[in-house]
């Protein structure tokens, strides 16, 4: 088959696509009646502290306190048929037993068609459109909180529990004044917001394609990840760090504890107000400064392949050979080590004022 026929087979195969959609969408449409079509589900349940878990096709989902003192459940879909209204109505699932609560949305075939359901809505003239689940924790809460969506964005503000675990595989996650032991965080694509957080141990975000942002973080182990965006963070407490960006900027302010920081490609700067344990940061292509108090007692060895390293810091025993630096303080037998490389690329150890 020659490129002529085998195009005009695809224009045509692709014209009958189109053709069945926009069919689809118009019976969708004289199937719309409004507000009769609105799946809408409402309870609260006495809690025992029972683990919560969500698992959701699609969606965006509000977690927040209780007022109540009781798991309070939200849900809210507006439908484009009525086969759509039984899909949400036979595969919407609240199960509740003595360890745990179970809120469920199965997938919806007419979720796969995005376009269909956009155009079935433009035909019928209906534009108000609301999507979401609400849950509202009580105040105390000391079970597990572990949120999974494929599509929707995620936002938890003001709820306590154990172990959180949130992931998002298409969609943004945003977590505010939060206490728990520890938070777990995921996003394939979206990105990662956290504010105002307590966390007795580990705090983990990773991201494949988005930024990480954090303000306001308190916790023993923070650990950040980033294939494809930006980290940035300020007004961080912890006792060991480690944050690291395949493609993209590290930025980090903070009592950041035994450090390891990296960025394959992009440049990393990091403050630390305090400093409690050894550094170690490496950047592949891109600069690298740290800013570190000027009464810190330290070792440093640098290495660059291919740029220069500079410090402001009056050190005692120097020693710069070819693509290296060694320094030390008077007292650095009493400090910490840091260990700074670069592949091509700048780096500076620089006095912070």
């Amino acid at each position: 088959m020659n490129n002529g026929k085998m195009i005009g087979l695809l224009g045509g195969l692709a014209l009958v696509f189109l053709i069945v959609v926009v069919v689809s969408a118009i019976t969708d449409a004289q199937n719309y009646e409004g507000d009769s079509v609105t799946f809408e589900y409402t309870d609260s349940f006495e809690m025992e502290n029972q683990a919560i878990e969500v698992n959701f096709s699609s969606e965006n989902i509000d977690i927040y306190q209780s007022n109540t003192g009781k798991l309070e459940v939200y849900f809210i879909r507006d439908c484009n048929s009525k086969d759509e209204y039984e899909e949400y109505q036979n595969n919407f699932d609240v199960n509740v037993t003595d360890s745990k609560v179970e809120i469920s949305l199965d997938d919806i075939k007419h979720d796969r068609w995005r376009f269909n359901n956009f155009l079935s809505r433009l035909i019928a003239g209906n534009f108000n459109f609301e999507s979401r689940l609400e849950l509202g924790i009580p105040e105390g809460f000391e079970g597990d909180l572990i949120v999974t969506v494929s599509s929707g964005n995620i936002m938890i503000e003001d709820v306590s529990s154990t172990d959180m675990n949130v992931k998002a595989s298409s969609g943004n996650i945003v977590v505010n004044d939060i206490s728990t032991d520890q938070l777990e965080l995921s996003a394939s694509s979206g990105n990662i917001e956290v504010f105002s957080i307590d966390a007795d141990n580990m705090l983990k975000a990773v991201t494949s394609s988005g930024r990480i942002t954090i303000d306001g973080i308190t916790c023993d182990e923070l650990v950040l990840r980033a294939t494809s965006g930006n980290i940035s963070g300020e007004d961080i407490i912890a006792n060991m760090t480690s944050a690291d960006t395949s493609s993209g900027r590290l930025s980090l302010n903070g009592e950041m504890g035994e450090g390891e920081f990296g960025a394959s490609s992009g440049n990393v700067e990091v403050t630390y107000t305090e400093i409690q344990g050894d550094i170690e940061a490496h950047a592949s292509s891109g600069n690298v400064r740290f800013s570190i108090p000027k009464d810190t007692e330290f070792e440093l060895f640098a290495e660059f392949s291919s740029g220069n390293f500079n410090t402001d810091f009056d050190l005692d025993h120097v020693d710069v050979g070819d693509h290296q630096y060694y320094g030390e303080t008077k007292d650095a037998n009493l400090g910490i080590q840091i260990n700074i490389s670069t592949s091509s690329g700048n780096s500076n150890l620089d006095e912070m004022h």
